[in-house]
């Protein structure tokens, strides 16, 4: 095995509840084809959203003629089946507030396009992630994000340019998505966070820090929700869904001067509905809740830039630290529940170059160890 941290004096023993596992065959030490994007829908499934960019490049291809790559897991990240969704890039995957429907985002290119899409197809998926059919293709418009309640009910968030300038437009569909009206809703300075069960649409004002919104779709009222926190504080990230009490929440990072390295920088979680706030680790770039429990991908005190995996099981008020078998990137990783990770690395592990990383919590590894080899009727 590959032991990254052998030369740091006293550094943590790498935990062994991390394994990798190989996405692509690589054939030089080149990162020909990547993984942008990852998301976890339970213990044992999840996809990964990818590209082969820098391989068509290196052939003489241009952007448009990279594919789409989509792969799905549903032993817990061990193996994965591998689909190409056409050429294009996959950007965005959510699942239906009521978890029976996928979505996700392409960008298509057209014969005119250089090295912008123009072009925003919907993908859906009522199988898992095993089949996906195409829905709607959003033509000359840049489509960001796109929400469904169930079946029928959806909402997209779309960037217009009508008159030389960009203009955000909340979309709807009552049908499923076959067809897509604009919403009397003003999107200027709103992300598009989340969907609940109860038909309650969240996001963020982008220029206004200390400030959600919220949106019922019955009546379509906007209403704004003031958060309190400090001034030197700023969320970061989208909102994201503690799935056991219901709650919403984001994250906070101290402000800092540009260039000042030495200041010392602080993460927390905000409950936009209490207004609790717990203190997260260290560089806390990527995080979820599951009740009392809350994971964290960070890095260290003495190396911001090597992760750890911290975790409380009593909702931040201890924590305890992980170390991974190496160094994992902070934009393609996804947490879920109590304690299991995926995220991509950069380096050689297992002798697999650049593998997906995969953390299963100590029970679960327990209980594997447990499981016979072989029966009578093998």
């Amino acid at each position: 095995m590959f032991n990254f941290f052998s030369c740091e004096p006293n550094f943590p023993k790498p935990s062994d509840n991390w394994f990798a596992t190989r996405i692509f065959q690589y054939e030089s030490s080149a990162i020909a084809q990547n993984i942008s994007q990852i998301y976890m829908t339970d213990e044992k499934t999840g996809f990964l959203l990818g590209n082969d960019f820098e391989k068509v490049t290196d052939m003489g291809g241009s952007d448009k003629d990279q594919s789409a790559y989509f792969f799905r897991s549903t032993d817990g990240g061990r193996t994965f089946e591998k689909q190409i969704l056409g050429k294009g890039i996959l950007e965005y995957i959510s699942s239906s507030a009521d978890k029976k429907s996928f979505y996700m985002v392409c960008a298509r290119f057209t014969e005119e396009d250089t090295t912008k899409p123009s072009n925003y197809q919907i993908l859906k998926s009522k199988d898992t992630g095993r089949t996906w059919e195409n829905l709607y293709l959003f033509e000359d418009k840049n489509l960001a994000e796109v929400l469904f309640l169930n079946d029928t009910i959806g909402y997209a968030s779309i960037i217009e340019d009508p008159v030389g300038y960009d203009i955000k437009v909340l979309y709807q569909t009552a049908d499923g998505g076959k067809t897509w009206k604009p919403a009397q809703v003003d999107m200027e300075n709103k992300s598009l966070d989340l969907i609940t069960p109860e038909g309650k649409i969240m996001g963020q004002y982008i220029e206004d820090e200390q400030a959600v919104w919220k949106m019922d779709i019955n009546d379509m009222i906007v209403k704004r929700i003031p958060l309190d926190f400090p001034e030197n504080l700023y969320i970061i990230g989208f909102i994201q869904t503690d799935p056991i009490a219901n709650l919403h929440y984001v994250e906070l990072r101290t402000k800092t001067p540009y260039g000042d390295k030495g200041m010392v920088v602080e993460y927390f979680l905000l409950c936009i509905e209490t207004g609790e706030k717990i203190q997260l680790p260290d560089n806390a770039f990527g995080w979820n809740i599951y009740g009392d429990y809350i994971g964290v991908l960070g890095g260290l005190k003495e190396n911001q830039y090597i992760a750890q995996y911290y975790y409380s099981e009593d909702r931040g008020k201890s924590w305890k630290a992980e170390t991974p078998k190496c160094i994992v990137c902070s934009a393609a990783r996804s947490l879920y529940g109590k304690g299991y990770v995926w995220a991509t690395t950069p380096m050689r592990v297992d002798s697999i170059y650049c593998p997906l990383m995969v953390r299963i919590p100590p029970a679960e590894k327990q209980q594997e160890k447990k499981k016979p080899t072989w029966t009578i009727f093998d």
